[in-house]
């Protein structure tokens, strides 16, 4: 299912992982599929054991209406909008063979 304004939220800017969490998690409601976020805390969410993921951008997918399925961390992407993550129509098919 393409991105569209109907089911993608820009949910805002975080500094703290449970509050990008439970922000997520609610805005992901069986109507919104995607939801992006900035996080901006000092955390270490990526689990690297270094805590640089300041500035990056959160992309969480819910493919079933009862939550997060996936999480896409964008280190740097501080913006991302519906159209950013639908995919383009397909070409016209090829004209026949003479």
């Amino acid at each position: 299912m393409n991105a569209d304004a109907t089911n993608f939220t820009d949910a805002g800017s975080f500094s703290s992982l449970a509050a990008l969490d439970a922000i997520v998690n609610a805005d992901l409601d069986g109507t919104h599929k995607y939801v992006f976020a900035v996080y901006n805390g000092t955390e270490d969410i990526n689990h690297n054991g270094i805590a640089d993921d300041h500035g990056a951008g959160i992309l969480a997918w819910d493919d079933n209406g009862t939550g997060i399925t996936s999480v896409l961390m964008l280190p740097g992407v501080a913006t991302l909008a519906a159209n950013d993550l639908a995919l383009p129509p397909p070409p016209p098919p090829p004209p026949p063979l003479a």
